[in-house]
C-alpha cells in the first residue's frame, strides 16, 4: 500500500467461476452453483459511509478455453443486494430495476480489451487479461457501518464459459 497526501491505494482481488449456463445480453454473472452474483471489495473505502476512487480494473481470465467476454462491472454503494428478493433475482441472472439508485457507476471491457499471456499446452489453462483505467467515484452506504464497495459483472459477450473458467476481478482503489 502507498500513501500521498493522506490518500492510501489498495488493489483487491475478487475470483468467480462462472456458471456454464447460456447467459444472454444483460445477464448479471454468478458463481457456478455459489449462489449471490454480487462481488465484495472489502475495506475499499477507508471508513463507513467513506468514499474512494476506483482508478483502475483488470479482468484475468483463465480456462483452457478462453471465452474473452465483453463484460460491465457495475459498482453500487450497498450490499443490500443480498437480500432474499434481489438475491433470487441475480440468481436467476436477471438483475434487480428497483436498485438504480446503489449504482456507483460501471466499467466496460469490450472482447477486444483482452490480450492473451501465457501459452496453452494440453490439459492447462490459457489467460487473458483486460485492464481499463477508470476515474469512478465509488461509495459505500450499507447500513451494517462496513467499508465495503460491491460490484458484480454484467454479461455482454457472444461466447459462454468453459467449465474451467476462472475470472479474477482486480480493482484498485485511492482512499479518499
Amino acid at each position: 500500500m502507498s500513501v500521498a497526501q493522506s490518500k492510501s491505494v489498495i488493489v483487491i482481488d475478487q475470483s468467480i467461476t462462472p456458471s456454464t449456463s447460456n447467459y444472454i445480453t444483460g445477464d448479471a454473472v454468478g458463481n457456478a452453483g455459489a449462489g449471490s452474483s454480487l462481488l465484495t471489495f472489502d475495506c475499499a473505502v477507508s471508513l463507513a459511509g467513506g468514499s474512494a476512487t476506483l482508478k483502475q480494473v483488470s479482468i484475468v481470465e483463465g480456462a483452457t478455453t478462453l471465452a474473452k467476454n465483453a463484460l460491465d462491472i457495475v459498482f453500487v454503494s450497498s450490499g443490500a443486494y443480498t437480500t432474499a428478493a434481489d438475491n433470487a433475482q441475480l440468481d436467476a441472472n436477471t438483475l434487480n430495476p428497483t436498485a438504480d439508485r446503489r449504482v456507483c457507476g460501471q466499467v466496460s471491457v469490450a472482447n477486444g480489451d483482452y490480450a492473451n499471456i501465457g501459452s496453452t499446452s494440453a490439459g492447462t489453462n490459457d489467460y487473458a487479461i483486460a485492464t481499463k483505467a477508470a476515474e469512478l467515484k465509488v461509495w459505500n452506504n450499507d447500513a451494517s457501518a462496513n467499508t465495503n464497495v460491491y460490484a458484480f459483472l454484467v454479461y455482454r459477450g457472444a461466447s459462454q464459459w468453459a467449465a474451467s473458467s476462472t475470472v479474477v476481478v482486480r480493482c484498485v482503489f485511492e482512499r479518499d
